[in-house]
């Protein structure tokens, strides 16, 4: 099938559009020079072709530059002519706003338009000069846009512009439009409004209509704080020294969502400084705290008791002290209260010897209850394989009687408590 490409030049190297081509004449591609034909607006398929030219069969040229050369072409011919006075068309910024205004373009004066102009390390594609100083530099952008470094290192005032609408009318200076909002927040867009993706702009349009604030207190479809900004600032005009521009009707909303968000942000720092100052009193409480309880604990402690622990404790320490003495392998022992937190050990006198010892009450499998050992042992029963796990004096060695364990004086001690106590003396 043939390549075709929306313009072409003439043999002598003007730029013809389709609507001012002539069936019949010869006409050149804009990109490689071959032969093109003019073809008239038709219908193929039951689908309707727009005007265009084609090459020959065979041709291995794929047109791919022919819009940006057109336009090129055209904006180097006007700024060269002037045969009316340039206007800048605004976008507005909000998301999904079609409102225009065409301003006055207020460039440098300038004698002469060139294309290709080299301006230090770049190339412009058409530029306005005054004598041989570059006053002015129009980027064409149709399928690759100017870069971040380019950008940010052009010396000059600078616009880029769209391709197809500068090849349509280079009078009417249209900016190439930068979104910002990012695909995440089309998504919370869509949830916050309510809106398929299809409805969405229609939805927020019909809102900004209606006067409503986006982010009114108690309003179900709020939209999040961060999402103001970039909503209101989604299509930035890609030009040197060009601030965003509203219409109407979003500049009211701007500011009233600005004021709005200025507020917020105001309520927030005092928030956060309160929250600052409470965590300062919350820490000197800590302080004074843990000094009282340290005259109570001892200087060991580290970290202070809850109000509602402190009594429990303090009726319990020297016990506690104890039964973490007594245990030959507090952090293997340690690591098993982590896992099960509600086994029960009973501080008592030993059946044999009469000395202080850990009983242990658990229901865990031999193999589950190695943090234990050898405070316990596997008795069994009647020559069975199996057995029951008993409490073994840690100074005598004697087996200690299941029931027997809570015959007489004897503590009852949690894990999760014995737990607390030393995470509160530990570094």
């Amino acid at each position: 099938m043939a390549r075709a490409v929306p313009y072409a030049a003439t043999p002598d190297g003007g730029l013809v559009l389709p609507a001012d081509a002539v069936a019949g004449q010869p006409y050149v591609c804009l990109q490689c020079g071959e032969p093109v034909s003019f073809r008239r607006a038709h219908l193929r398929a039951g689908k309707g072709v727009e005007a265009h030219f084609s090459h020959r069969p065979g041709s291995a040229c794929a047109g791919e530059s022919v819009t940006h050369l057109a336009a090129k072409w055209r904006l180097h011919d006007a700024l060269s002519r002037r045969e009316r006075p340039f206007v800048l068309r605004r976008h507005c910024a909000r998301l999904w706003c079609e409102a225009t205004l065409d301003q006055p373009w207020d460039a440098e004066p300038y004698d002469v338009a060139c294309t290709e102009v080299p301006l230090g390390p770049y190339r412009l594609d058409v530029a306005a000069l005054q004598g041989e100083r570059v006053v002015t530099g129009y980027e064409i952008f149709h399928s690759h846009r100017v870069s971040t470094a380019k950008a940010a290192g052009l010396p000059v005032p600078w616009i880029e512009l769209q391709a197809k609408a500068t090849v349509e009318d280079p009078y009417v200076l249209q900016p190439v439009l930068e979104a910002q909002l990012s695909a995440a927040a089309h998504a919370t867009l869509r949830v916050r409004l309510r809106a398929s993706r299809v409805n969405v702009p229609a939805t927020l349009n019909h809102r900004m209509r209606a006067g409503e604030l986006l982010i009114e207190p108690g309003n179900p479809r709020m939209l999040p704080m961060q999402l103001i900004e970039p909503l209101f600032h989604s299509h930035l005009e890609q030009a040197s020294g060009l601030e965003p521009w509203h219409c109407p009707t979003c500049e009211a909303a701007w500011t009233r969502h600005a004021l709005l968000v200025l507020e917020f942000a105001r309520r927030a720092r005092e928030q956060a400084l309160r929250n600052e100052q409470y965590q300062r009193e919350q820490a000197a409480a800590a302080e004074v705290e843990l000094a009282r309880q340290r005259e109570v604990f001892g200087p060991r402690l580290k970290t202070a008791f809850h109000q509602h622990e402190v009594v429990f404790f303090e009726r319990l320490a020297s016990t506690m002290r104890f039964a973490w003495r007594y245990v030959p392998y507090p952090e293997q022992l340690a690591e098993h209260f982590q896992a099960c937190p509600e086994e029960l050990l009973i501080a008592r006198r030993c059946g044999s010897c009469h000395r202080p010892i850990l009983c242990v009450d658990t229901n865990q499998r031999l193999g589950r209850a190695q943090g234990y050992f050898p405070m316990i042992a596997l008795q069994r029963l009647d020559g069975r394989a199996h057995g029951v796990l008993v409490s073994v004096c840690l100074h005598c060695g004697a087996r200690q009687r299941f029931l027997g364990q809570y015959e007489g004086t004897h503590v009852r001690l949690w894990a999760h408590q014995l737990l607390r106590w030393r995470e509160a003396f530990e570094d």
